[in-house]
């Protein structure tokens, strides 16, 4: 009986801190802006121009296609991660359609200097986060010398047309860098002095068992497949809602 007590006083303990964690949780967040529009400059950076052409753009994509390109400005992050907050902002604004799950969200923190281009899960396909990327890197260079105006209508224009005709501001890299070359060389080479090590092995015992090879190219088979599981089981999308971390974040 006593043990049963002393159960469900820490169990009310435990969900007692809980609640308290949470609210600490809750308050220390960050609070998100209504929505104004397609172009929402919380911080005040962007000029009246570059805010008529990104409402003016982004209807006329809407009109088009019916996926949502929106701009955000803030001025700080106050030490969130700016892909969480901009994956609750999304969320919030409701900025993903329901039935296509296909929306598009480019939030800069002007005083961290950082961007994030924000996709859904229903242009995964369309821009990937390697694109959203190469956009940030390519097209945002003006935000290091403090114009965002440039920085932000570049980035967006090469969105907006990325969106209606995939493949034409950038395209899948099937290239490899330096590193993954150098990697792959001495995988392959230590593969191959394996394989040699092996073979010698074999040469010298009986003739009779030296034909039965099936174990070691089966052993490579596995590795092999083991490997090429491991990329497909990295996707940004974890599933159950229109945003779930897919795009690129950036300081600049």
């Amino acid at each position: 009986m006593r043990l049963f007590t002393k159960t469900n006083r820490f169990i009310r303990f435990l969900l007692c801190a809980s609640v308290i964690l949470l609210c600490v949780a809750n308050t220390s967040a960050l609070s998100i802006p209504k929505a104004e529009s397609c172009a929402n400059d919380f911080a005040g950076v962007l000029s009246s121009k570059t805010k008529t052409h990104i409402q003016k753009t982004s209807d006329a994509l809407y009109k088009k296609c019916k996926i949502p390109v929106v701009v955000a400005t803030i001025k700080s992050l106050e030490g969130e991660d700016i892909s969480n907050y901009a994956i609750e902002m999304a969320r919030k604004w409701q900025i993903a359609q329901k039935d296509s799950k296909k929306g598009i969200l480019i939030l800069l923190a002007v005083e961290d200097r950082e961007i994030r281009i924000e996709v859904s899960d229903g242009l995964e396909g369309v821009l990937n986060d390697a694109k959203a990327g190469r956009i940030i890197r390519q097209f945002g260079t003006p935000l290091k010398e403090n114009d965002y105006n440039l920085g932000i209508m570049q980035i967006f224009d090469a969105i907006v047309a990325e969106v209606e005709e995939p493949g034409s501001v950038v395209q899948d890299e099937d290239t490899f860098s330096k590193e993954d070359l150098i990697t792959a060389f001495f995988v392959i080479l230590i593969l191959a002095l394996s394989f040699i090590a092996t073979s010698k092995s074999k040469r010298n015992r009986f003739w009779g068992t030296s034909y039965n090879t099936g174990g070691s190219w089966g052993g490579f088979g596995s590795s092999s497949s083991s490997g090429g599981s491991s990329f497909g089981s990295g996707g940004s999308f974890g599933g159950g809602s229109s945003f779930s971390g897919g795009g690129a974040s950036s300081k600049f």
